[in-house]
C-alpha cells in the first residue's frame, strides 16, 4: 500500500508531463482541464489502495495512515526540493539551500487546504469503497442457492 502511495504521488507529475510535454508553447483549454483533473489522481489511487488492502489489521491500519501522511507531505517535500535545487544562487551554499528548502516545505504545508484536500478525497474514496465492498460481501452471503 505504501509503495502504491509513492507511485500515486508520482503519477500526478507523470500525467502532467503526458498532458503537456516539456517544451510545449501553446496550451489548449482541454489540456488545462486535464491538468485540473490530474491533480486528484493521487488521492483517488491512494483511496483505492486502502480499499484494496483494507484496514482489518493493525499493520494495514498503520500502512493506511502512512499512505495518507505520504499523500499530505510528499507534494510539499517535492516543491521544497525542486525550489531549493532550482535556485542557482544558492548552489555554492549548501547550508543556505537546505534552510531555504525547509522554509519552502513549511510554507507549502501552511497553504490552506493545499495537500489536505487530497487527504480528504482519499479518505472519502476509501470509506465509500469499503462501504461498497462490505455491502457486496453481505449481499453475496445472503443469496439463496
Amino acid at each position: 500500500m505504501i509503495a502504491v502511495s509513492f507511485a500515486a504521488v508520482a503519477a500526478a507529475s507523470w500525467l502532467d508531463a503526458l498532458i503537456i510535454p516539456f517544451g510545449t508553447v501553446m496550451v489548449s483549454d482541454v489540456s488545462v482541464q486535464l491538468l485540473r483533473a490530474s491533480y486528484w489522481v493521487p488521492a483517488i489511487i491512494v483511496g483505492l489502495a486502502i480499499v484494496w488492502c483494507g484496514v482489518g489489521t493493525i499493520g494495514r491500519a498503520l500502512a493506511s495512515a502512512a499512505s495518507l501522511l505520504l499523500l499530505w507531505l510528499t507534494p510539499a517535500l517535492v516543491t521544497a526540493i525542486t525550489s531549493a535545487a532550482g535556485t542557482r544562487v544558492l548552489a555554492p551554499y549548501p547550508a543556505e539551500m537546505a534552510e531555504y528548502a525547509v522554509q519552502v516545505f513549511f510554507s507549502a504545508l501552511a497553504q490552506p487546504g493545499w495537500s489536505a484536500r487530497l487527504v480528504l478525497v482519499a479518505v472519502i474514496v476509501a470509506v465509500v469503497g469499503m462501504g461498497v465492498t462490505w455491502m457486496m460481501r453481505k449481499r453475496a452471503t445472503h443469496r439463496v442457492p
